[in-house]
């Protein structure tokens, strides 16, 4: 049974809020990140995260597209320990990643000294690019980003950045690395109360 259903809003939808929330959806403010990828995106990096670029750089890390299962499945492993340490969010099974890559969407490993730390699983449609998992810092958004540049994408959706007024680190990074924030907000239904304030505690 579903306990909840959420809407995220991936552009400006206020001019139809009051329709979401006639038919018992409630609006919460949140923000999303966008960073346009043009002849100026390094440009409007900040100094901090062009100098951790170049540390990385020195220190031997590259990107390029996955070209095996191998390369998902050590991109996935690195995701989990991400996901296990500190995101402690839900995570897709292994197939998810490997069936979206078969399926052509572009998946991109970080790699160092030919080990694979990090990468990124990045669907387009037509010329904007999302960042739906990442893991490997600066290297990882930096390597999706010139991507786009190579393939022609002109927006990277780098998604969620938590909510307005709520320190939060993952926003300070997507700034940083040339975003701009929007609060286009999120849609939440919940079907199953006591189920959703208990899973949101175990959860917390």
């Amino acid at each position: 049974h579903c306990v909840y259903a959420e809407i995220r809003c991936f552009d400006d939808y206020s001019a139809y809020r009051s329709v979401f929330e006639q038919a018992g959806w409630v609006y919460q403010p949140h923000y999303d990140v966008l960073i346009r990828v043009d002849a100026e995106w390094r440009k409007r990096m900040q100094d901090v995260k062009r100098q951790q670029v170049r540390k990385a750089q020195r220190e031997g890390q590259t990107w390029r597209e996955a070209t095996s299962e191998e390369d998902v499945r050590w991109f996935y492993h690195c995701l989990k320990q991400l996901y296990r340490t500190k995101v402690h969010r839900p995570l897709p099974a292994l197939s998810f990643f490997l069936q979206a890559w078969k399926q052509g969407v572009v998946v991109l490993v970080v790699e160092q000294n030919s080990d694979i730390v990090g990468g990124a699983l990045i669907p387009t449609l037509g010329t904007t690019a999302y960042e739906w998992y990442k893991c490997g810092g600066v290297m990882a958004t930096y390597g999706i980003l010139e991507w786009c540049e190579q393939h022609g994408i002109e927006l990277l959706d780098a998604m969620g950045a938590g909510e307005p007024g709520v320190p939060y680190g993952v926003r300070d990074f997507k700034v940083a690395m040339g975003g701009e924030l929007h609060d286009w907000g999120r849609y939440i239904c919940v079907l199953k109360p006591c189920w959703y304030k208990l899973g949101y505690m175990l959860m917390k």
